[in-house]
């Protein structure tokens, strides 16, 4: 069936209410949509004729409520779906506070002029590596963000290599010109190794059972495709690196499996 945007969205939210609040009123829907009462009915009538047999109308509290075979046929129900559903919630959703890492908008703007003209760019930068700022010329093809900060990927014309440049620590940006290398010639992005990730073999079986669950491991073990550029970034958010053999079991969960892989990075 060919919906509307509008009538899609509406019936989406239908079966959020349905499958993550476990009922519906027609109120979800007028409020939400800024629809009359009349048009919230019609959606769920709409939406009994996709999903035949799968709500019933609870009189007692005048909602409602999925029945036992019912099963979405709008969403694909996750996590990350609940998450979206209920963003702009203040009752159940609670994010971890960080501080937001600054980027200069017209920094920003034409490093992406850059990257969609394909050109290269003279930057003022400020490397932790040096003292002072540098000036250089590089050709951004990516921009990544790690979990914790926003960078750019690009071809650095003066080491002739790719680098990370942090979009933060661009303190100048002009002077567009023709392209550096590109992309298809970086090789450590192009470039995608296998991360086996295990659980700390000094966990309980119980921890180990419940921490596979978690990281939904397969036969003990789960496998992340990661570019070689960003393998990195990966290990630092999963808490992996030079200082894991330090970390008690409890705090050091999960481990690298084939940590030889490395070597090539």
């Amino acid at each position: 069936m060919n919906l509307k945007w509008e009538v899609q969205k509406r019936l989406e939210e239908i079966e959020h209410c349905l499958f993550w609040g476990g009922c519906l009123s027609r109120r979800n829907l007028t409020n939400k949509f800024g629809i009359s009462v009349q048009q919230a009915s019609a959606d769920i009538s709409m939406y009994q004729s996709l999903a035949p047999d799968s709500i019933s109308f609870n009189r007692s509290i005048r909602r409602y409520e999925p029945n036992e075979n019912f099963t979405p046929v709008l969403i694909d129900p996750s996590i990350s779906d609940y998450f979206e559903w209920k963003k702009n919630s203040v009752s159940e959703i609670e994010h971890v506070s960080m501080p937001l890492r600054n980027v200069e908008l017209p920094s920003l703007r034409i490093v992406a002029n850059t990257m969609h003209q394909n050109k290269s760019i003279e930057i003022d930068y400020q490397s932790m590596s040096t003292k002072e700022l540098s000036t250089r010329r590089i050709t951004p093809h990516t921009v990544v963000f790690d979990g914790f900060r926003y960078h750019i990927r690009a071809y650095c014309h003066m080491r002739n290599d790719f680098r990370d440049f942090v979009l933060g620590r661009i303190c100048r940006a002009s002077n567009l010109d023709s392209q550096g290398k590109s992309k298809l010639e970086d090789d450590n992005w192009n470039t995608r190794i296998p991360l086996r990730l295990g659980t700390h073999p000094e966990l309980t079986l119980s921890q180990r059972k419940i921490i596979e669950k978690d990281f939904g491991m397969k036969n003990g073990e789960l496998v992340l495709k990661v570019r070689l550029a960003m393998v990195h970034y990966t290990l630092i958010q999963l808490r992996i690196d030079r200082f894991s053999d330090d970390r008690i079991p409890a705090e050091q969960q999960i481990i690298l499996l084939n940590p030889d892989v490395l070597q090539i990075c």
